[in-house]
């Protein structure tokens, strides 16, 4: 097989992709295609509305919808769904056993075993989520109001609501609306606000600060 060449099939702008076993493309007409690699033809196709992300766990396919519905596929035919958040932003994560994702209400965050359906964790506020991850064992939730948990500490409050956040060993990097880049290690905190109009590229400091 040619180390590189395109898959043609999508008549819409794609939103999302997954790698793993085979490959599974999704537009924002709500097109989902399974692939199959080897001669790089559609192998199953179907449509519900507009994607906005898909992850797999257990030979399930969960994709999350513009509509605020995560489907859940098995040979890409829906088995079960669950109620969420009608924002692009906050997408769910999984990880191992556990789902992260927004409620139909944006201002609170659960925490799911999968194996059970069990809640294990809640955390909300009157303000919206913007987002949600995991960073290694623990939860991470930034909300409109600048404020950043990790599991129920807050870990910083930005003036502005909080974009996106990651983590290399044990440093974590956050932004915010504002332009505000967060470098945190060891609970030893450091701020840069970028000028007006820019805003900093915060995958790129994340790399810096993890080779020194």
């Amino acid at each position: 097989m040619a180390l590189k060449f395109s898959l043609r099939q999508h008549k819409h702008p794609i939103t999302c992709l997954l790698l793993t076993n085979t490959l599974y493309s999704a537009d924002n007409s709500g097109t989902i295609i399974q692939w199959r690699l080897e001669d790089r033809r559609p192998l199953k196709q179907i449509q519900t509305q507009p994607v906005v992300n898909m992850m797999e766990h257990q030979d399930n396919l969960f994709v999350q919808l513009r509509n605020g519905w995560i489907l859940i596929y098995q040979d890409l035919e829906v088995v079960g769904k669950i109620q969420c958040a009608e924002l692009t932003f906050c997408r769910f994560k999984i990880r191992e056993d556990r789902m992260l994702y927004c409620r139909k209400d944006p201002s609170v965050v659960d925490l799911m075993d999968m194996r059970s359906n069990d809640l294990l964790m809640t955390k909300g506020t009157e303000d919206g989520v913007c987002m949600s991850m995991f960073l290694g064992d623990k939860v991470c939730v930034g909300y409109e109001d600048g404020s950043l948990l990790v599991d129920d500490e807050l870990l910083f409050l930005f003036k502005h609501p909080v974009l996106s956040v990651d983590q290399r060993d044990k440093t974590i990097a956050a932004t915010s609306a504002g332009g505000e880049l967060l470098i945190s290690s060891d609970q030893v905190h450091q701020l840069i606000v970028a000028e007006s109009g820019q805003v900093p590229i915060w995958s790129l400091l994340l790399q810096d600060s993890s080779r020194t």
